[in-house]
């Protein structure tokens, strides 16, 4: 791009110079333009996620049921069940769920249940977090209120499964095991052929473990 300095070099090109400032000067006001929209973009962000910081966590009720289905649908790439799928999960497992509130609105769901051959085992079904608390730790948090509730007292292993393209979650439950100072073991569980005609991909379960007891209560 032709400086001011240059343009001013050829006074006499029959308006040259009258051109090329024109230009260098439409060019400064079009970067200035898209500086302030994008500052103007990152401000509205960070407005946003200042709203949210305030989180808690508790257990779920029948109540959330639809709010919890109208989350999961909003998050891409987690699969959407059915409503009466989630009114389950939010009664007769309460106890292993959790939903994050902020300024009264969920903006998070963990469903989670012990697995009946091995209570011991607490398997982490859905992570869903509303796209305006992404970045807060909300799905972090969430797992570490449900692995703090008596009912997981005896849990010594986190289990779930993972799309191996869907690298939010690998992050999450990697730094999960950091955390924890705890050992991943990952291995195939679910074949794309296994879910028939749907287009899905295959799944990875992932364990996570030994916790020390303790560190549930």
């Amino acid at each position: 791009k032709p400086s001011k300095t240059k343009a001013a070099d050829h006074l006499d090109d029959g308006g040259e110079a009258l051109r090329q400032c024109v230009k260098i000067t439409d060019c400064d006001f079009i970067r200035r333009q898209r500086q302030r929209a994008v500052s103007g973009q990152r401000s509205a962000v960070s407005g946003q996620r200042s709203a949210v910081v305030a989180v808690t966590y508790r257990k779920p009720q029948r109540s959330d049921g639809s709010t919890v289905h109208a989350l999961v649908k909003r998050c891409e790439p987690l699969d959407l069940n059915s409503l009466y799928s989630y009114l389950l999960l939010c009664t007769d497992f309460a106890d292993t769920c959790v939903v994050a509130e902020a300024d009264g609105e969920v903006v998070g769901f963990v469903s989670g249940y012990l697995k009946p051959a091995d209570p011991t085992v607490l398997f982490i079904w859905q992570v869903a977090v509303s796209p305006e608390a992404r970045g807060l730790g909300v799905g972090k948090g969430m797992l570490r209120e449900a692995l703090s509730r008596p009912a997981c007292v005896h849990v010594r292993h986190l289990d779930t499964t993972v799309t191996p393209s869907n690298a939010a979650s690998w992050a999450l439950f990697y730094s999960l095991a950091r955390e924890r100072g705890a050992v991943c073991v990952r291995q195939p569980i679910f074949r794309a052929e296994d879910f028939g005609g749907e287009t899905h991909e295959e799944e990875h379960l992932l364990r996570i473990g030994p916790f020390d007891e303790r560190e549930a209560e």
